[in-house]
């Protein structure tokens, strides 16, 4: 593992900074270790942006793996963090309490990386979204790659209204300038490395209770975290896909309660679901919402409209992933659960990309 300004460990006198084939920005986290260790068994070099590149999995201890400390909202630190790979992949989540943090730093965030990937002449940009800025709240739609993000995005919360407004700001950058980007937006990820109790499915109260979204009987859109890694370097390694948008979404049908009941097996923990219609959330936001007033709080009304394209309701067809880049997401069912959902109840598996 080699940090900017450290000659990477095994490489030789010649070895320049900056001189790998991919360069994935907010590659240290979940989603991120599967990646590299995707791009790395396909024999590339990896440069790894991060603000805090330590405590990491073994996978970037690899010498292929050159660890780069910078942020994605500093022009300086994407250009380094860029380099002179030819292809990119953002995976900088961005955030922030406030709509003006989120805008600065995840819309910010983007376009920095997307002006600098034009300015370098970079081939090709996969930006990772999230379902999030599509509205899934009907549940009457059947939701492709084509389906656009939330048309109304001031509707909707601060993250979710910032995945929206970056998708529409690179688009119209391809539209206009010709930016090489495609967007992922992956579902609920699950799998080693990330969070069992994913606020996806519901919000949760003292380690054994989880108040779902919806009542559970509907199928959430899951996918595992070595499905979404598959289809980056897929969609990394494809040609003809810019301004393209595809989501990510599993093969193995599960509703919120199977997925509870299924992580209190492997957790060995009484862990219940208790699921909750529309009506109860938007009677208990509004509360929420009423009390914070009289202490004399000014956040804004909660949205309706947020609140129902958090139920996930909206059915997803991701044949347009498995048509563009060869994506096959697991279906079966008992592998879904053991890479998914019964990890989280052992050690981690070795993310090392050794054999």
């Amino acid at each position: 593992m080699a940090v900017h300004g450290v000659r990477p460990a095994g490489s030789g006198p010649d070895t320049k900074e900056g001189d790998f084939d991919v360069a994935v920005l907010g590659g240290t986290g979940f989603i991120g270790a599967h990646v590299v260790k995707r791009f790395l068994a396909a024999g590339l070099r990896v440069g790894v942006t991060a603000r805090n590149p330590g405590n990491l999995p073994p996978v970037f201890d690899d010498e292929r793996v050159t660890l780069i400390r910078g942020d994605v909202s500093l022009a300086g630190d994407v250009d380094r963090g860029i380099g002179r790979a030819s292809v990119v992949v953002n995976l900088a989540p961005g955030g922030g309490r406030s709509w003006p943090e989120v805008e600065r730093s995840m819309v910010g965030g983007a376009r920095l990386v997307a002006e600098c990937c034009r300015r370098k002449g970079v081939s090709n940009l996969i930006h990772v979204s999230s379902i999030v800025a599509l509205y899934l709240g009907d549940e009457t739609a059947v939701i492709t790659g084509a389906t656009p993000a939330d048309p109304r995005p001031g509707k909707r919360g601060t993250y979710a209204r910032g995945k929206a407004v970056s998708e529409r700001l690179l688009l119209d950058m391809h539209h206009s300038d010709g930016l090489p980007v495609c967007i992922l937006r992956p579902g609920i990820v699950l799998g080693a490395g990330g969070r069992p109790f994913h606020g996806g499915v519901g919000l949760y109260s003292g380690g054994r209770h989880c108040l779902g979204w919806t009542t559970g009987g509907v199928p959430l859109p899951f996918v595992l975290a070595e499905d979404v890694a598959d289809a980056i370097v897929l969609a990394a390694r494809k040609e003809g896909l810019a301004g393209r948008c595809y989501n990510l979404v599993g093969d193995v049908p599960m509703t919120a309660r199977e997925y509870i009941d299924a992580l209190a097996r492997a957790l060995e923990r009484p862990l219940r679901f208790h699921g909750r219609s529309l009506f109860t959330w938007r009677a208990i936001e509004v509360g929420k919402w009423m009390v914070k007033r009289l202490i004399g709080r000014t956040d804004p009304f909660p949205s309706y409209r947020d609140l129902k394209s958090r139920r996930l309701t909206a059915c997803f067809d991701c044949g347009d992933a498995k048509r563009d880049l060869g994506w096959r997401p697991v279906a079966d069912r008992e592998t879904f659960r053991r890479l998914g959902i019964d990890v989280y109840g052992k050690a981690a598996p070795d993310m090392s990309g050794k054999a």
